[in-house]
């Protein structure tokens, strides 16, 4: 208690700041549509790779793929980019 003093007035005690959490599921996403195919399937199976860019890049590589599984991954990646589509109620 003696070590302790109290901040001036209009002072942070932490002005660097909260750290980034790192980059989201859809930075990674936006990042990756830019990459050719051969560089996110790197990404997706690099296992020093945050969990985060690595379910970004197997999510991009479902959506390049064929069947149902393909349209679900294009749904969840516009969902998480571009946001959920609202529907509105028609009024009479």
């Amino acid at each position: 208690m003696a070590n302790l003093r109290p901040l001036k007035a209009g002072r942070s005690g932490n002005p660097a700041g909260r750290p980034c959490a790192g980059a989201s599921l859809r930075e990674w996403l936006n990042v990756m549509a830019q990459w050719p195919v051969r560089r996110v399937r790197y990404a997706a199976s690099y296992r020093r790779n945050p969990a985060v860019k690595r379910a970004a890049a197997k999510l991009l590589l479902t959506a390049c793929g064929r069947g149902p599984e393909a349209g679900e991954a294009v749904d969840r990646i516009f969902d998480r980019t571009c946001g959920r589509v609202v529907q509105q109620r028609c009024g009479r």
